[in-house]
């Protein structure tokens, strides 16, 4: 459950900071944290822990490229953070309907072929699928734009790789 509701936790404290003066840098902050903590923290875990059969030069070499691989991950859950609560709320509510009150198509589930199959590969696909995290950049730009002016330039980074997140996904799937 904690992992179904943190990037819609995560969407929401940055639309808070952004929107509430004064909040804004250390929202953003603080979610980027979040986001990249486990690679910091994996990345001391893996410098302390050297083998003593292991060189110096080729340890540090690994667990350099261990982070970087790690930091390339949370950069790709930061852009998708958008798609990922909507998805994530999307089922709790599917569920919770379906659970609560119809009690039809409990075990309704798409397969990977499946969804391969409905034109979800290409870069239009993508774009339909994905379609959350452009909207969500343009709606957020425009509140922010309209109720905090001087935090747009602290969310426009994020707004920006938001509105680029079907390309990237796409890009990356390739």
């Amino acid at each position: 459950l904690r992992r179904s509701l943190a990037p819609a936790g995560l969407v929401a404290l940055l639309l808070l900071g952004w929107i509430f003066p004064g909040l804004a840098l250390l929202c953003t902050l603080l979610v980027v944290g979040i986001i990249i903590s486990p690679v910091v923290f994996a990345g001391i875990v893996g410098l302390l822990h050297k083998s003593p059969d292991l060189p110096t030069a080729l340890h540090l070499r690994e667990v350099a490229v261990t982070a970087g691989k790690q930091l390339a991950q949370s950069a790709v859950a930061l852009i998708c953070l958008p798609y990922d609560a909507f998805i994530s709320l999307d089922a709790i509510g599917r569920a919770s309907v379906r659970v609560l009150w119809t009690r039809r198509r409990l075990l309704e589930w798409q397969t990977a072929g499946d969804a391969e199959q409905n034109g979800h590969t290409g870069l239009a696909g993508v774009c339909r699928s994905m379609w959350v995290g452009p909207v969500t950049a343009i709606v957020v730009a425009a509140m922010a734009g309209v109720a905090r002016l001087e935090s747009l330039h602290v969310a426009a980074p994020i707004l920006g790789l938001w509105f680029l997140s079907p390309v990237v996904a796409w890009w990356l799937s390739r």
